[in-house]
C-alpha cells in the first residue's frame, strides 16, 4: 500500500512520472520519466538537516516523498546544469572518498552541493513550500500505513 501511495503522490506532481522501487539507490533515469526510489535507504539524517536548514515548521517530510521530489527536481532542472562538469565533480568526489581522503559526512556534504544535486534539492524545497497542503496530506497518509 505504501508504494501505491508514493506512486499516486508522484503522479500528482507530474502525471508522466513512473516510479520503480529498488534497493540500489535513488535516481532519475536521464531523458525519461522514470525514477528509481530506494526503499532501503534511510534519509532520516538528511531530513533532520533539511528541516533545520529550511524551517518546514518543524515538520518532518516523509523520506519517500522527499526522494520522489528530489528526483523529479532533476527532471525539471537538468537543462540548467553543466552535465560534463557535474560528472567530473562526481568522479572526483568518489575518488576522494574511495581513497579515504574525505569522511562519509564530508562526502554527503559535498555530494549535495554538486550543481545537479543542489538545484534538484532547491526545486524540491520550493515544491514543498508551495504545496504544503498536498505534502501534509501525503505525509499523514503514509504515517497511517507505515
Amino acid at each position: 500500500m505504501e508504494k501505491t501511495i508514493i506512486r499516486i503522490f508522484a503522479k500528482t506532481v507530474n502525471p508522466l512520472i513512473r516510479i520503480a522501487f529498488t534497493d540500489t539507490g535513488c535516481e532519475w533515469v536521464n531523458d525519461t520519466h522514470k525514477i528509481n526510489i530506494d526503499t532501503t535507504e534511510d534519509g532520516t539524517e538528511f531530513n533532520k538537516n533539511l528541516i533545520a536548514d529550511h524551517k518546514f515548521d518543524g515538520q518532518t517530510i516523509n523520506d519517500h516523498i522527499w526522494k520522489v521530489l528530489h528526483e523529479i527536481g532533476h527532471y525539471y532542472t537538468m537543462a540548467d546544469c553543466d552535465e560534463e562538469q557535474d560528472e567530473e565533480d562526481r568522479l572526483l568526489l568518489e575518488k576522494l572518498f574511495d581513497q579515504k581522503l574525505i569522511s562519509e559526512a564530508d562526502w554527503f556534504h559535498f555530494y549535495y552541493n554538486l550543481e545537479a544535486e543542489y538545484i534538484a534539492t532547491e526545486w524540491a524545497i520550493n515544491y514543498i513550500k508551495t504545496h504544503r497542503k498536498k505534502i501534509d496530506f501525503f505525509n499523514k497518509l503514509l504515517e497511517r500505513v507505515i
